[in-house]
């Protein structure tokens, strides 16, 4: 047996048969690499063309957002002051038609943005500016979200001074000034937010979309429609 493994090495062929080993090795772990470099030259590819889809609706979304926040500059300032009416009118004593407290539909936005990975891949694609004013505008339409469920939920208050529902004490009157204070306060928020949109807006180069909405021609408007921007017609 020894004698044998002499003779296979001193004749070279151990050599052989380590050259031809490495050659195969070396080729399936080239064939491994280039299948790991075609694998995610695929997933680079898919995923950046999904980041663009991502950014196709977002910046749609936004233009979109900057018509409604429009809406809400002129529909904040009749809400505004239909409040300090009630707020009048409950510090005196005074009854409050059912109609002045009739809520109108309050339109709101809505945005998609991709996860944190996304948005480094979103920056690298288009730049950080694009990116900080796409996160700034999501901000702004949650928030602005938030203080128009806020305004609703404080707007139920208004029904203690509802005279379709009895008699109207001291207290109810009390209470329903306090919901109007609170919808006062909210919709300096509100404008806060809206002018921001705007802002982002104008920054990423978006003319706002009003499709299927229109803006309100003035208070009488808003409260005959009975929305902050209506629906066109």
């Amino acid at each position: 047996m020894f004698h044998a493994v002499r003779e296979w090495w001193s004749e070279g062929r151990i050599k052989r048969t380590f050259g031809l080993f490495a050659f195969e090795f070396a080729v399936v772990v080239a064939g491994v690499l280039v299948a790991q470099a075609a694998a995610d030259y695929v997933n680079d590819r898919s995923e950046r063309e999904r980041m663009r889809n991502v950014w196709v609706v977002s910046r749609r979304q936004v233009a979109a957002a900057g018509f409604v926040a429009l809406g809400w500059n002129r529909a904040a300032l009749c809400i505004d002051e239909r409040m300090n009416e009630i707020l009048r009118s409950a510090a005196l004593g005074r009854e409050v038609a059912a109609s002045q407290l009739e809520r109108p539909a309050m339109r709101g936005a809505r945005m998609l943005l991709p996860d944190d990975q996304g948005m480094l891949l979103l920056a690298r694609l288009h730049g950080d500016a694009e990116a900080i004013q796409l996160r700034r505008a999501s901000g702004n339409i949650q928030t602005l979200m938030v203080r128009v469920d806020n305004i609703a939920e404080a707007w139920e208050g208004l029904i203690l001074i509802d005279p379709r529902y009895g008699p109207v004490s001291s207290g109810d009157r009390a209470e329903a000034r306090r919901s109007a204070a609170r919808i006062k306060a909210q919709l300096v928020g509100v404008q806060i937010n809206a002018a921001n949109l705007i802002d982002s807006a104008r920054r990423l180069k978006l003319a706002p979309d009003p499709t299927g909405m229109r803006l309100i021609r003035d208070c009488d408007d808003l409260w005959a429609t009975g929305q902050t921007v209506p629906d066109a017609t």
